[in-house]
């Protein structure tokens, strides 16, 4: 009986999960408002918030194919409860028009923030499956 390779049981193991739809992958996350050095709207590959940052509730998160919320992914939108938390099922979704198909624009928006437009892949590999959005005060609506 001849024996199988370590690399390609460690492939056939890894690859297990490659194979599941996205459905099984949604996008969590949790919106904070804060002032700190940066000065635009940013995501971090974490679902917690930095210390000097306060939940922000009603924010609402959308799944487009642009950067700009020009072509929204229909269906594929949530809003952040009291916690900021937030969930986006990825049940169905469309593929991307990029070459793999799974490639998207996460877009928040709360009355008061900059908004963000953040570039994510989605899938059992993507970085941004469990994330926080740190959005900015916007000087103009304090005017």
């Amino acid at each position: 009986m001849s024996r199988i390779p370590r690399f390609l049981v460690a492939l056939v193991i890894l690859c297990t999960g490659c194979f599941r739809s996205n459905d099984e992958y949604p996008i969590e996350g949790v919106v904070g408002g804060c002032r700190g050095p940066a000065d635009e709207s940013y995501i971090n590959v974490t679902d917690q918030l930095p210390g000097d940052c306060v939940p922000l509730a009603d924010a609402v998160i959308q799944l487009s194919f642009d950067p700009e919320g020009k072509q929204v992914v229909e269906g594929y939108g949530a809003r952040s409860d009291a916690s900021g938390r937030y969930t986006l099922v990825l049940n169905g979704v469309p593929r991307g028009p990029d070459p793999h198909g799974n490639e998207y624009y996460l877009q928040v928006r709360k009355g008061g923030y900059r908004p963000l437009a953040a570039r994510i892949a989605i899938g059992p590999l993507s970085s941004h499956r469990k994330n926080s959005v740190i959005l900015k005060p916007d000087p103009a609506a304090a005017r």
